[in-house]
């Protein structure tokens, strides 16, 4: 970390020489270089609009089965901005996988490749795009900042300046003698979560105007500008986001769907779990199915995908709750089917890898079943209904709750307290089999502080509590420590010497966590996405 050196100066010697820049002082003068430098800034009406492109080509991945060379993906981005509004539409060269996000003015929003959008609530997710966003357009160069000393990259000594914008993450922008910025670092504090942006070269997009040219991320391939259209037109519907890419076909008599709820040994030790399991179609093929609402995709494990025959539109991956990255391909499925209700059109993940729990379980069904129709789950009743948001509604029983659920992630956080008011953001993951586990932070941070962490038996000999964790990565490495805390409310529910866990900070960040199947089992769940809700409705299970 570079300090800040706080100085003084004797008031004789002020006499003699000029008064050197205060801090903020010799901030402003690198910002004011930095603007000669590009020859414009934000405000000043030099770029009222663009549509810019930019190329990402990833490395070639190793030669396939046969040794055979395998081309490496090329992907294309074109933006449309006007002002600090934007829509930026990625695709991937070769194939139909099409991605979007912007900011309307308003929210953030991104869409995932079936063209379902949710909207950004999460702080820290806002925060990173605000800072993100100003630094692409190059506010940050009008705003106060402070002086943060010196570093070094390569042969190059630059200058730091560190600015916070509005509702944003503070950035230390690394200016060289020139005034370039040749790097960024959004979230500069960040424990884990800071993001460092090399700026590699500028361009001309006017005559005299630069904007960066070509950036990367740590030691990944570089983002290259390949064209600028400075001040276009754009008009309202060209800032939209996109449409959905799927469709529903409801069945008019809303038949319900059988579930079951199967138990199965924990990754470890003589521990059991249970889950919601639920026979389902894809493209006239049968297989059983884990009600995951902790997936962001839909998940096809072998052998079930190789009966489907299905092609590959490209490479990507998939992570658990130990935060490990699992290789898997994108496919689509033409159909979808939970009983007579049909989901068209739909890009899922294809795992090489075979069932993950004694399940024996063919695939997860996620967020992209769960995004555009209303699915109530009855745990007692044991069946699962798929309503057409259109034409209804949640009805709110006695006791039941509608939370309001941010689904940034796709998967569906909500705001908790637990201990003496301090605020958690944990997901509702219908597949995780404990009750509630948090980030590990908020312990040891002192926020959140146990009231009993270790068993103790007849003899004196006390035994600390801890769990392993384990889910479409794999089984956790170590085990987390559990303890009771005096005080937890979800919602309208309040737990007093509540059991928690509390699981690794990389994975679930300053505070978010996961609310799984053994607290969830106590009500019945009617997920209804499309007005960003999930209702729980106590079923008297003990």
């Amino acid at each position: 970390m570079i300090r800040r050196l706080f100085g003084t100066s004797l008031a004789v010697i002020g006499l003699l020489l000029p008064a050197p820049l205060r801090a903020d002082d010799a901030a402003a003068a690198l910002l004011a270089k930095h603007r000669s430098f590009v020859g414009w800034q934000y405000d000043d009406g030099t770029f009222k609009s663009w549509r810019l492109k930019t190329s990402l080509t990833l490395k070639a991945p190793p030669p396939g089965p046969n040794g055979e060379e395998q081309a490496p993906a090329v992907f294309s981005t074109t933006e449309v901005r006007r002002g600090a509004f934007y829509r930026k539409t990625t695709a991937r060269e070769g194939s139909e996988l099409i991605r979007d996000d912007g900011f309307t003015g308003r929210v953030y929003w991104d869409s995932d490749y079936n063209g379902n959008v949710v909207t950004h609530f999460a702080e820290d997710t806002v925060q990173r795009q605000v800072s993100y966003n100003a630094l692409f357009d190059d506010a940050v160069s009008t705003l106060a900042g402070t002086a943060r000393g010196s570093a070094q990259i390569g042969d190059t000594r630059v200058q730091i300046v560190r600015v916070t914008p509005n509702q944003g993450f503070a950035v230390d922008l690394y200016v060289d003698a020139d005034g370039a910025y040749r790097r960024a670092i959004i979230n500069p504090e960040g424990r884990d979560d800071s993001e460092t942006i090399e700026i590699d070269k500028y361009t001309e997009a006017l005559p005299g105007k630069k904007i960066i040219g070509s950036y990367h991320f740590g030691s990944n391939p570089p983002y290259e500008v390949t064209s600028v259209e400075p001040n276009i037109v754009v008009a309202d519907d060209d800032l939209r986001p996109p449409r959905p890419r799927t469709n529903w076909t409801f069945d008019p008599a809303m038949q319900s769907v059988p579930i079951e709820i199967r138990h199965y040994t924990a990754p470890i030790g003589d521990a059991y779990a249970r889950a919601v399991v639920v026979r389902a179609s894809f493209n006239g093929h049968e297989g059983l199915f884990l009600l995951d609402s902790g997936a962001g995709l839909t998940l096809l494990f072998n052998p079930f995908a190789e009966t489907l025959g299905l092609a590959s539109l490209g490479r990507t991956a998939y992570s658990g709750v130990n935060g490990g990255a699992v290789s898997a391909t994108l496919v689509r499925i033409d159909e979808l089917s939970l009983g007579k209700n049909v989901l068209h059109n739909v890009i899922a993940q294809r795992s090489s890898g075979r069932s993950i729990t004694s399940l024996g379980i063919d695939g997860i069904i996620g967020y992209d079943v769960l995004a555009r129709a209303i699915v109530d789950v009855d745990l007692v009743g044991l069946n699962l209904t798929v309503l057409d948001p259109a034409r209804f509604t949640p009805n709110l029983e006695k006791g039941a709750y509608a939370f309001p659920v941010d689904l940034t992630t796709r998967q569906p956080a909500v705001h908790i307290t637990v201990g003496n008011g301090v605020d958690a953001h944990p997901v509702f993951d219908t597949g995780a089999s404990f009750e509630v586990l948090l980030s590990d932070q908020l312990q040891k941070s002192g926020k959140v502080v146990a009231l009993v962490s270790t068993i103790t038996f007849g003899n004196g000999m006390q035994i600390e509590q801890r769990t392993f964790t384990g889910g479409v990565d794999g089984s956790a490495a170590e085990s987390e420590p559990c303890s009771r805390i005096s005080r937890m409310d979800i919602g309208p529910y309040r737990f007093e010497n509540a059991p928690i866990c509390f699981g690794n900070g990389r994975v679930f960040g300053a505070n978010g966590g996961l609310i799984g199947f053994d607290f969830l089992r106590h009500f019945n769940w009617t997920f209804d996405y499309p007005e960003n809700k999930l209702v729980l409705t106590p079923n008297g299970v003990k």
